[in-house]
């Protein structure tokens, strides 16, 4: 797992909200969903072509047809994540806007399908037959080890979205303690 280190985080830490949300929401974050995304897109196709790429007994078949109703539900929770940033989001209203709050908006956002999608890869690996279902052109690799990479991809996500929630939290109470004064 790529973890943030400390110049990054410092870095980060360092900017102002808007130059934050451009870098890091917009940026990083957008960068890093984006690949999951495209990394689920792909295998959630690969697993539709599995019965035209071999032939499937009746209990592989039941497996198989779990492993796709699963593997559409994380494509739709990754979807859901990628529309979030790319401006797919309800408008907040001018006069009750701030750069924390729509960080904090867009974290919760992201993190409710990043906690779905943990859990539905979760189900993957503990279901003996869905994680030793052999994925079609990806050289012997197992369901199992797929949802393993769709499990660090979210990890990876996850710490940035902790290192978000934390700026905009320290920037609200900053501004909350500023505004008493």
């Amino acid at each position: 797992m790529a973890q943030l280190l400390d110049d990054t985080r410092n870095r980060w830490s360092s900017l102002e909200p808007e130059k934050f949300i451009n870098t890091v929401i917009y940026g990083t974050l957008a960068e890093r969903v984006k690949l999951a995304y495209t990394f689920v897109s792909v295998y959630t196709q690969i697993i539709h072509g599995l019965p035209r790429t071999r032939p499937l007994g009746p209990e592989a078949t039941v497996a198989l047809g779990r492993l796709r109703q699963l593997m559409k539900y994380v494509r739709a929770c990754m979807t859901s994540a990628n529309d979030i940033l790319h401006g797919d989001t309800p408008t907040v209203p001018l006069s009750s806007y701030t750069s924390e709050g729509f960080i904090l908006y867009s974290v919760g956002e992201i993190r409710s399908s990043v906690q779905e999608i943990m859990q539905t890869v979760a189900e993957i690996q503990r279901d003996e037959l869905l994680r030793y279902t052999p994925m079609p052109g990806s050289n012997g690799r197992m369901a199992g080890a797929v949802a393993a990479d769709i499990q660090q991809y979210m990890l990876e996500i996850k710490e940035i979205l902790d290192f978000a929630q934390q700026y905009a939290e320290r920037r609200a109470r900053l501004n909350r303690t500023l505004a008493s004064c």
